[in-house]
């Protein structure tokens, strides 16, 4: 279980670096002069800041072992393979998208494998 706590930390961790140079450096993501998402990049870039939040508060829970936070690291990992499938196609730049959908399987994977109930100490 601790290893799908980091591997979701280093996945929220992209996801913020993503954010980040959405916010700083617009011109990154803007490969092509018309727009191809629905938000601006700079709305995309704080909607992944906040993302990261989300994510690392899941990992926070599923290194405490709270039983939910494995569903909820579920859901959190397959929300952000399927942004990050559509964020892959939309810029020059796939292999940020792609690291993080292989990390998120990483997560389905390393949480699903042993479903055993939490131990309480």
């Amino acid at each position: 279980m601790d290893f799908a706590v980091i591997i979701l930390l280093v996945t929220a961790t992209l996801d913020a670096f993503q954010g980040l140079i959405a916010l700083t450096r617009r011109e990154y993501y803007q490969g092509l002069h018309k727009p191809t998402a629905v938000f601006t990049v700079h709305t995309w870039g704080w909607i992944l800041v906040v993302w990261w939040f989300v994510v690392a508060l899941v990992a926070v829970g599923l290194w405490l072992r709270w039983e939910p936070a494995r569903w909820l690291a579920i859901l959190v990992a397959v929300l952000n393979l399927i942004v990050e499938l559509a964020f892959a196609g939309g810029h020059n730049y796939p292999l940020w998208a792609l690291i993080s959908n292989a990390l998120c399987l990483v997560v389905i994977y390393a949480v699903t494998l042993r479903w055993e109930p939490a131990e309480t100490a």
